[in-house]
């Protein structure tokens, strides 16, 4: 497996300004009248309705920057699609964070994946295996497949504006339900695995 290189930047940011580029045109290409008409554009807002992940990115990437009233709302993926489905929200733009929600319940005669993003391993480097994913990161599966690693996942149903809660289950070696400590923040969520 290859080392990840240094840059500049972080893949938040990237993903971010990515995101919000994608947004911006597609609210570019939604908006009725010419660029020089702002008045008439910002009287009728572009409702979005978004993945709570994305909250950041739409209110301090995307709203500040077009020539129209954007009015955003947040829910989990899962959740949005539900909303339009049951036919509780009409919005404009949906955007999710999980494309197999457009082969059902959401059926789009169109939709475009501009980004994509990646499961992320978080730690405790105070424990015994944080110290070994620490040493040696390419050898991540072997720590995990340890009998003394806590494992949990954020609960897709109940995932908002980037606040996670944690729903675990027993290990398929029978062990006791782990320990799951998270540390919330504005721009990010960080699970840590605690060693038992």
């Amino acid at each position: 497996m290859r080392k990840q290189r240094s840059v500049p930047y972080s893949r938040r940011g990237f993903l971010q300004a990515v995101g919000g580029a994608g947004i911006v045109l597609t609210a570019g290409c939604l908006t009725e009248g010419g660029a020089g008409n702002s008045t008439a554009n910002r009287s009728t807002p572009i409702s979005i309705l978004a993945a709570g992940s994305l909250n950041n990115a739409l209110l301090n990437g995307l709203e500040p920057v077009v020539d129209a009233s954007v009015q955003i709302e947040t829910h989990g993926s899962a959740h949005v699609a539900r909303m339009i489905d049951e036919g509780l929200r009409d919005p404009d733009i949906v955007v999710v964070a999980d494309t197999a929600l457009f082969d059902g319940p959401l059926t789009p005669s169109w939709y475009s994946i501009f980004t994509s993003n990646a499961i992320v391993i978080a730690y405790n480097e105070e424990t015994e295996e944080g110290q070994r994913l620490a040493a040696d990161p390419d050898e991540w599966y072997t720590v995990l497949a340890s009998d003394e690693i806590a494992l949990g996942r954020s609960d897709p149903k109940q995932i908002r504006w980037g606040i996670g809660r944690c729903s675990c289950s027993n290990s398929p070696r029978g062990t006791t339900i782990p320990k799951i400590s998270s540390q919330s923040s504005f721009n990010e969520t960080k699970f840590i695995l605690n060693h038992r």
